[in-house]
């Protein structure tokens, strides 16, 4: 959202770690929220970062694993739309005139 509507990058969005707390166990996210409060002035980068920092320590496997059950698909066809995805994003990030927005 910071990127999108060009606040001020000091300005804080309610429910701004709504979306991560989903997949976050709660203790994780108590002490994301507690170490962002007690360091108001980050830059939008130093929180972005420290988010994914918090998030790889404790991320929820459960809480993003979505069993795909489609006719005629395997893991192989799964694994190969996920590949040729995560192609598409790394060429779409690196376009020119595109801001891409990631975690």
């Amino acid at each position: 959202m910071q990127e999108i509507t060009a606040l001020d990058p000091q300005t804080r969005f309610k429910g701004e770690l709504d979306i991560i707390s989903e997949i976050m166990s709660p203790d994780g996210v108590e002490l994301l929220v507690k170490y962002l409060d007690e360091r108001p002035n980050l830059s939008e980068i130093q929180r972005r970062r420290i988010r994914a920092i918090f998030l790889e320590k404790f991320f929820l496997d459960e809480a993003v694993e979505e069993e795909i059950d489609l006719p005629g698909w395997t893991e192989d066809t799964v694994a190969l739309l996920t590949e040729n995805y995560e192609d598409d994003l790394e060429r779409i990030e690196h376009m020119s005139g595109v801001n891409f927005i990631s975690l």
